[in-house]
């Protein structure tokens, strides 16, 4: 009943051999499978990911060795994302650049970590907190009232703090 090359397999490698094969035949077709986001509570969406944190990254965004971002221009950018204005915020070389910024309500600021250490962006009020964003990673928020936010990084509060102006 068992087939030529598994009875050959079986007489020359014995039957651990056999089923160490068969085991991992069918890890390589099961696993593929469960690399779902949505599991860990990630979304995807148009090639975004975003975890409930809100950390998320893109695939678009490329950092070179020497901490360049070559999808994005070289300083902090406004664009409108589904009709929303969102503002990029760099963390680089232990600052957030630009430390200040004005936005409307309802729009985003994205902040994107291009230090080779990990950062937090959290508001002095206790608004919002990225927790922790690694190198290349990004937070995003959206500020729904007006007003002026106050953040620091929790790691380095001396050295690293920034504003936001909600108009």
């Amino acid at each position: 009943m068992l087939s030529h090359s598994l009875r050959a397999m079986l007489s020359r490698h014995g039957l651990t051999a056999c089923l160490v094969t068969i085991v991992l035949v069918i890890f390589a077709l099961v696993l593929p499978g469960c690399a779902d986001d949505e599991a860990g509570g990630n979304t995807t969406v148009g090639g975004v990911t975003s975890s409930p944190s809100g950390i998320i990254s893109t695939p678009d965004d490329t950092i070179s060795p020497s901490g360049e971002v070559t999808s994005t221009p070289s300083d902090a950018t406004t664009s409108s994302v589904a009709g929303t204005e969102q503002i990029e915020i760099r963390i680089v070389d232990m600052r957030f650049e630009p430390p200040e910024a004005t936005i409307q309500a309802g729009g985003a600021v994205r902040w994107l970590n291009i230090d080779s250490i990990s950062h937090t962006v959290v508001a002095d009020d206790g608004s919002f907190n990225s927790g922790m964003i690694a190198e290349a990673q990004i937070f995003v928020h959206t500020f729904t009232e007006p007003g002026r936010y106050s953040y620091h990084c929790s790691i380095h509060p001396a050295d690293m703090k920034g504003v936001i102006i909600v108009e």
